[in-house]
């Protein structure tokens, strides 16, 4: 009997590579090409069944990629570096910018690049870029920055009502994380394993009225194996990809871009406060005026950091809670109860744990922020933890008092400015939709549960 070999995730280019050698190779069986390239025999089969919608996808994907052309692909990556450098309040020259463009071109071989002051003229006008004095020690001064930020916000809001006042903020969630804390006997030792680290990243966005807009979510797989048979563009949330689950700038300008077009049609003016971080976009937009947290004082005065993401994690976490209780009795160990919590799963959680959340819940912590009302909000108190511990009890497997917030500081962008790191993220992005699922589940894990997915608007209910 032949050794199982698990499943890899080939991009197209791997797989062309594939189709390449067995035609230029006589004589190579599917068992000595599984054998060669380290893949399943079922793997190699179905990449030589399907042989010529690879070749016929690689052939278009090639014509896209030199139609982009190596000068946006510098224009992309220098506009990464200029947001990264810029978030440290470095200070930036025409000069600068453009012996950066240089580097780069270097970097991805393109030798007929020239960072001409013409190129930089251009690349002010199309991201919007002014040359501007720097203004004393402001970024050291958080008292000043504080009080500044209180006298200006009610000046900031003139002529706009509640309802169109927004906050939109980005969380991390370890979707299928267990708690690592529990009851037991005297002397008995306690294990469980390590706390499942496949993440999400979550952007979620409110309004002043209490007005709750459709959640991004943003994974590892551009279509993952449990979203197999679902329509994509059906889900309850926004769905985005990149290899490392984190926000980024191209995806936050498509969400920008698209919230101005929703408020366009509906012809309504908005302001929407944003945290000023690397992949938050400076965009001029005509429905949409971004306003921007100044640095240091965001967690004191962004009403989604007073309440809002919290109670949302917890009501997140409930319904995980729920879910492995009732398949306690179905499971050997803490793993087997993490693994079969997927992607699809976890949006279904996200949507419902987004519904909980009350407008009055809203109202309040953009009140807590300081945000001026002409009237105060109704008082609610925040979510109440005693069911979530309650449902806790019952687990015989670690679990943590603070559960619901587990990881709250967790990354949701990279922050490194290294071109070869922003180069690699672009790269990954344009390239992604050609990769295979990478969640490739054991089929024995799926349950009943997981069967009855395809109908998605059932598996809300």
């Amino acid at each position: 009997m032949s050794p199982y070999v698990p499943r890899k995730t080939l991009n197209l280019k791997q797989k062309v590579d594939i189709i390449h050698f067995k035609d230029s190779s006589e004589g190579w069986s599917i068992r000595k090409l599984a054998e060669k390239f380290g893949i399943g025999k079922t793997q190699v089969a179905e990449i030589l069944k399907n042989k010529e919608n690879i070749l016929r996808r690689y052939k278009e994907n090639s014509r896209r990629f030199q139609r982009n052309g190596p000068g946006e692909l510098i224009d992309k990556i220098v506009l990464e570096w200029f947001n990264h450098v810029r978030n440290k309040n470095v200070p930036l020259s025409g000069p600068i910018i453009q012996a950066k463009a240089l580097e780069v071109a270097r970097e991805i071989e393109c030798d007929d690049f020239k960072a001409s002051n013409s190129w930089l003229e251009s690349f002010k006008v199309r991201h919007n870029l002014v040359f501007k004095s720097i203004c004393g020690e402001s970024t050291s001064t958080n008292l000043t920055i504080v009080n500044k930020w209180k006298s200006k916000i009610s000046e900031i809001m003139i002529g706009y009502e509640p309802q169109n006042i927004f906050n939109a903020y980005e969380t991390g969630l370890f979707y299928r994380a267990l708690p690592d804390k529990t009851f037991s006997y005297k002397g008995e030792s306690c294990s469980g394993g390590k706390i499942a680290k496949e993440r999400l990243t979550i952007l979620l966005c409110v309004s002043m009225s209490g007005e709750k807009l459709k959640p991004l979510v943003i994974g590892k797989s551009v279509k993952p194996r449990c979203f197999k048979g679902i329509d994509i563009s059906k889900l309850e949330v926004e769905w985005k990809a990149n290899s490392k689950a984190w926000m980024t700038t191209h995806i936050m300008t498509n969400w920008l871009q698209r919230l101005d077009q929703q408020m366009k049609i509906q012809n309504r003016k908005i302001l929407l406060f944003l945290y000023n971080v690397t992949s938050h976009a400076h965009l001029s937009l005509d429905n949409v005026t971004l306003i921007f947290f100044p640095p240091n004082i965001t967690s004191t005065f962004q009403p989604l950091d007073q309440g809002i993401i919290k109670n949302f994690k917890v009501f997140y976490r409930k319904f995980a809670l729920q879910h492995i209780i009732a398949n306690l009795d179905n499971t050997r160990n803490a793993h087997d109860l993490a693994k079969q919590i997927d992607v699809l799963k976890a949006i279904i959680w996200v949507k419902k744990a987004w519904t909980e959340i009350s407008s009055f819940t809203i109202t309040n912590c953009f009140k807590k922020a300081e945000f001026p009302f002409s009237e105060p909000p109704e008082i609610e108190n925040e979510v109440n933890n005693n069911e979530l511990i309650k449902l806790m009890e019952f687990l015989p497997l670690p679990r943590n008092d603070d559960f619901a917030t587990i990881v709250s500081n967790l990354s949701t962008e990279c922050s490194s400015d290294e071109i070869a790191m922003i180069l690699n993220n672009i790269q990954t992005e344009l390239n992604l939709m050609d990769t295979d699922d990478e969640q490739q589940a054991d089929d024995q894990l799926e349950n009943s549960e997981v069967k009855t997915f395809k109908n998605y608007s059932e598996a809300l209910e």
